[in-house]
């Protein structure tokens, strides 16, 4: 057998330390990839429990908002003698459309107090673009109703200036 030098117990060791090492770092890593993953998860929970509790304050708000911008349609087209216009009849279409259409999408907006525990990340990212799709469904109904209120307003303030102007002159 041939007799071992100094520089051969070193290559022993320090391959028995770099196994060593490589087998630590392994379990380290993929404990730290399941410690990612899990705050992965974590993290998408609260952004899509945030998401669908911003929803759900939209939702809320669309029907009395709606209701509003009706109110003021109307009030606009009795005082302009356009009442019972083509306009009137397609706006409460739209109206009757849109509130389905809100019905429709409130059945389909997760609860507010859902924790999305048994989720996976599939899921769960699934679940934020549905929810994020019906939150920018929302919105435009909510900018559509907006607009039509300060509109009207607008019709409103010139009427108003019309009005002051027939009464000095006459």
């Amino acid at each position: 057998m041939a007799d071992l030098k100094w520089t051969d117990y070193v290559a022993v060791g320090t391959s028995a330390i770099g196994a060593i090492t490589g087998i630590v770092g392994a379990i380290l890593g993929s404990i730290g990839y399941r410690k990612a993953n899990s705050l992965k998860a974590l993290d998408l929970r609260l952004e899509l429990r945030k998401a669908v509790s911003d929803l759900g304050s939209l939702s809320d708000e669309l029907p009395n908002l709606i209701d509003s911008a009706n109110r003021s349609r109307k009030s606009i087209a009795a005082a302009t003698g356009n009442f019972r216009s083509g306009m009137m009849e397609k706006w409460n279409k739209d109206i009757e459309a849109d509130k389905i259409r809100l019905q429709q999408l409130s059945v389909q907006i997760p609860a507010v107090g859902e924790a999305f525990v048994s989720h996976s990340h599939t899921e769960l990212e699934s679940v934020l673009v549905e929810v994020h799709s019906f939150h920018t469904v929302l919105k435009q109904l909510q900018s559509k109703y907006r607009d039509a209120i300060q509109a009207d307003d607008e019709t409103l303030i010139q009427i108003r200036a019309d009005q002051r102007a027939r009464m000095t002159q006459g």
